[in-house]
C-alpha cells in the first residue's frame, strides 16, 4: 500500500486543480501514488497523452544524446534492444512510473497549468 488515507482530502481539492507528493526516495522524484486533479486539467491531459511512450520520442532536447541514438538503434535492431538497455528498469517502468511522471510534470511550461498547482512535500502525506 503506497498510501492509507486517514483524513479527507477536501482541503487540497477545494485549493488545488491539480495536486500530488514529491517521493522520499531521496532524490527529486514527484511520486505518481497520488494525484488529484480537476477534470480535463491541461497537466492531466498531458500525462495521459505521453504515458507508454518512450522519453526520446517526446523528452525532446532534454533527452541525453547517447540515450536518444540508443533508442534509435533499439528500434531499427530490435535484437539489440536489451543489451542497449544496459540493465536498466523494464520499459513500463520508465513510461509510466514516477520518473514518467515527474519529467512530464518538469517539462510542462507553469504558464500552461491552469489554476493553483501543487507538488507537496513527501511528509504532507
Amino acid at each position: 500500500v503506497d498510501f492509507a488515507c486517514v483524513k479527507p482530502l477536501d482541503d487540497l481539492t477545494t485549493k488545488y486543480s491539480f495536486f500530488t507528493g514529491m517521493s522520499n526516495v531521496g532524490a527529486v522524484e514527484v511520486n505518481n501514488g497520488l494525484i488529484g486533479a480537476a477534470p480535463k486539467h491541461p497537466l492531466t491531459l498531458r500525462l495521459l497523452e505521453l504515458v507508454g511512450k518512450p522519453w526520446p520520442e517526446w523528452g525532446g532536447v532534454d533527452v541525453d544524446p547517447a540515450q536518444a541514438a540508443a533508442h534509435v538503434m533499439a528500434q531499427q535492431m530490435p535484437e539489440l534492444a536489451a543489451v542497449l538497455a544496459g540493465g536498466e528498469a523494464a520499459p513500463f517502468i520508465a513510461t509510466t512510473g514516477p520518473g514518467f511522471f515527474t519529467r512530464c510534470l518538469m517539462q510542462q511550461s507553469m504558464s500552461s497549468w491552469q489554476g493553483d498547482v501543487a507538488i507537496l512535500p513527501a511528509q504532507y502525506f
